[in-house]
This record gives C-alpha cells, structure tokens and sequence, in this order.
C-alpha cells in the first residue's frame, strides 16, 4: 500500500445560500444560510461551520468595531449579479463576463493569521434558471502593501496627490506622448487599442481611489477659503472630463478623447500645483512640531521624541490657533438595519475622529457582557450632539423609541442637546416628534435615492454643520469653561 493520501486547505472559504431571498428588501439577506467547511479559522478567528449573513456581518466587527467594507462589497455583489439579466441557459450559453473584481481587503484575527491580508473572492455561482441560488466565496492572503499617509489633512492632501501623480505619468504622459498619435494612417485597431489602453489605465486607479476613499467629498475638510472653493470646483471639473471620456471610448472616438485629455492634463497640472502648495505649508507645521520635539527632548531625556499619530495629528491642527476645550461626544442614533449608512456616516467624520478632536459613539461600541443599558445612559449623559439616521426601519423600531428617542428629546428641549437629523430612506414620519426639527437634507430626497458622491457630499456638510456649531460654541465659553 501506498502512502495514505491527505488534502490541506489553503484558504477559509463561504457558501451562501441565497434561494428564496428577496434582493430587493435592504435586510433580504440578513436570514441567508451560510456555511463555512472548517470554519473561518484564518480570518475571522470563528469555528462555527453553519451560521447566516446576520451572523457573519456581526462577527466581522469583534474584537473591537473594525470597518465592514469587505462585507459590504460582497453583499454588493450579490444584489448586483441577482438584479442583472442572465442569458437563456438553452442551448449553450455564451461565455459571459464575470462579476467585477472585488477591491476591499482586511485584516485576519485567527492565532497566527492576526495582521495578514485578506481579499474576498467570488470563485463559483450556482443557478436555478436564471436565479442565483448558492454564492461560493474565498478569502486567498493577498501581499498588498497598505498605502502608507499622514493623518488628517496631511493624508487627505497626499491622497489626492497621489491620484493625480498617477493620472499625470501613468496614463496622460504616456498616451498623449505616444509617437503613434501623429500617424495619419492609424488603423481601427490601433486606434481602439489605444483608446482601451486610456479606459483601463484610468480604471485601474479609480479601483485604488474607491478602495482607500481618496476622491471623498470629506477629503475637502483639509481646505479652507479660496483653496476649498478652488478644490470642489476640480473634483466637479474631474467628474465631467471622466463622463466626457467615457462616451468617447465607447464612441471608439480618437480625436475626441486626445482633446479631453488636453484638457485634463490642464486640470491636472494646476491641480498639483495647488496640491503641492497645501501640503508644503502642512510639511512646514511639522517641521516645526519636530523642532518643539527635540528641544524638549534635550531638555527632558525621558520624553518621546514623537508624540502618537493621533497626538500629533491633534497638535499640528492647533499649531496656529487656541487650543480649544474638550470637545463632547455625538451620540448616533440609527437602526442596525442601516449599519451601511452608519459606516458611511463615520467615513465622512474619519479626519476629526483619528486625530482625537472628536468622538462619535454607537451601540457598536458595546462590549459583550456589558450592560446596554448603562453603555447608552453614560453615553447620552456625555453627549451634547445626537445625529439620527431616519428610515423606515428607524421609525419602526421600538428599541429606538422606548430606550433612545424620549432622552435625546428631553435634552434637546432642555438646550442640552443638538439634534441633526439625516433621512437616509422614505418613511411616514409627518407625526413623528422628529418633525419638529430642521432636518439636514429633504425627507423627499433621502441619501438612498442620491447618487454615492452627492449622498457624501450631505455627510461631509453635516460633519462642518457639526464642527462649525462646537467651534462657535467653544469660542463663546469664558475662560472658566
């Protein structure tokens, strides 16, 4: 006899059964069964082999809150591959193209897999007529090095360097520059070669700037005065030279494409000029926070010569200006059928949260064996602003409006409590007592029927609305406050 023949398994990987879900409901999935042979042992630190899509979406956030993109993106998939049209299985199907390329990578929590990479992958679909039934997911180790930046507005600005670097040298230079381009007897093929070879560089770096949100409306929060107008004023002129781009590709138009890309090689240049200006005066701050460092360091040889990220994010912001009070937590009050607009939500806060300067709390910060009860008291308790994201399912729940909803309305009648309310779905809320506030955006267009940079754009407005009244606040407290 030979020697006894074994299998070993690489990878964690996914089955979700999907028969019977409603897609089209935003909780549809929440039941789905989910089994995972051996467990998610690498990446989730988790053994349990039979679980649902509640269940994983709950455990992707233990040991601490961490970011649920990935999730996220799956889920996305998911809805997009059931709601699109399939071609007829008889007789043989034309070879399709498969989904798109999921972006998002996380961290592994399992013993010895704690800080590897790991990127979900959609490896097999199974069909009932033209329904999808059964999604196979793996979760391969990935090497992708981390984009290494600044906090706060030093990492704001180098993204958008970054962005630009890329467009100016990886896909403007090289094409407008090519010899090729002043050949009158260009073929069809050649010319759609190189009109493909503009389409898919561009879309390579998009893939980069959605994965680390680069191009987020809250990336602006680093700009003030005429250099805030003059970045929004870019980022719109970008968004309608890509749409430009787009409908010459698809026209196979050459000449056309060549004079757009003129023009955002004009964008481009006095972007990074612009750019370039903001993170030089940034460089020039921290400079001068290092000298601080190392004469206190000469003068005290036990002290750090650098303080943490978040401390010197946080002195660097108050380099020019007073130093301002402790600012008082924001209690977020939302349903956790809509944890995907609260991850949003926290997106367009991340620049004041890492540095310190501000605290935004949810129920997620709840730790397993602790009192809800107590956790959400002390937190209203500390809190002097409260944004609620209203739904139909926030409306609807009796969680919210037994527990959270009568305290936030007893301090904001007492001018205890601001209250910013968001309308992220339609709800029938005339006789709300919510109804009585001025909400951030109209309730007749909820962030769910924006597109994704407008429905950003009223997160990064409610984070100013936010900073702006704590600001003013703070200024007006005496010296005793």
């Amino acid at each position: 006899m030979g020697p006894r023949q074994r299998s070993e398994i690489y990878y964690d990987s996914i089955y979700v059964e999907t028969r019977g879900v409603d897609f089209t409901s935003e909780d549809g999935l929440d039941d789905a069964p989910v089994s995972a042979p051996g467990g998610c042992i690498r990446t989730l630190s988790w053994d349990e082999e039979r679980f649902t899509w509640r269940d994983l979406r709950e455990r992707a956030t233990v040991p601490r809150p961490k970011g649920t993109f990935w999730v996220n993106e799956m889920e996305q998939l998911m809805r997009d591959v059931a709601s699109s049209p399939r071609p007829p299985p008889e007789p043989a199907p034309p070879l399709r193209p498969p989904p798109p390329i999921m972006t998002s990578t996380f961290r592994g929590k399992g013993k010895g897999f704690t800080g590897l990479i790991f990127r979900p992958q959609l490896l097999q679909i199974d069909f009932e007529g033209d329904r999808p039934v059964r999604y196979h997911f793996i979760f391969p180790e990935v090497l992708v090095p981390e984009l290494v930046r600044g906090p706060g507005d030093v990492g704001a600005v180098f993204n958008l360097i970054h962005i630009a670097t890329r467009t100016r040298w990886e896909v403007l230079e090289p094409f407008l520059g090519t010899r090729s381009l002043q050949r009158p007897d260009l073929s069809d093929d050649e010319r759609r070669e190189l009109v493909d070879f503009v389409r898919g560089s561009l879309h390579a770096i998009d893939l980069e700037a959605e994965k680390h949100e680069m191009l987020h409306p809250r990336a602006t929060l680093a700009f003030e005065g005429a250099q805030l107008d003059a970045v929004i004023r870019m980022l719109d002129e970008r968004a309608s030279i890509y749409e430009a781009i787009d409908l010459a590709v698809d026209k196979g138009d050459l000449d056309r494409l060549i004079e757009i890309l003129l023009r955002a090689l004009d964008l481009n240049s006095k972007a990074t000029v612009m750019l370039a200006d903001r993170f030089l005066k940034l460089a020039e701050e921290d400079w001068r926070l290092v000298q601080r460092r190392m004469t206190r360091a000469r003068s005290e040889p036990s002290a750090p010569l650098l303080a943490s990220a978040p401390a010197r994010a946080a002195v660097l912001r108050n380099i020019a200006a007073p130093k301002p009070r402790q600012i008082d937590r924001v209690f977020i009050c939302y349903s956790r059928k809509d944890a995907r607009w609260l991850e949003r939500l926290k997106l367009a806060f991340a620049p004041v949260t890492h540095d310190g300067s501000l605290d935004l709390w949810d129920d997620t910060r709840i730790g397993a064996g602790e009192s809800w009860r107590d956790e959400i008291e002390q937190a209203l308790d500390r809190a002097r602003t409260a944004i609620l994201l209203v739904s139909a399912h926030f409306c609807a729940s009796d969680f919210i409006h037994k527990h959270e909803l009568p305290r936030l309305l007893d301090e904001a009648q007492n001018k205890q409590l601001r209250i910013f309310t968001v309308f992220i779905g339609p709800c029938l809320d005339e006789i709300h007592p919510l109804n009585n506030y001025q909400p951030v955006n109209s309730r007749d267009r909820p962030l769910a029927s924006l597109r994704k940079y407008d429905a950003d754009l009223v997160l990064v407005n409610l984070a100013r609305m936010i900073i702006a009244s704590i600001r003013a606040e703070t200024a007006g407290a005496s010296p005793s406050q």
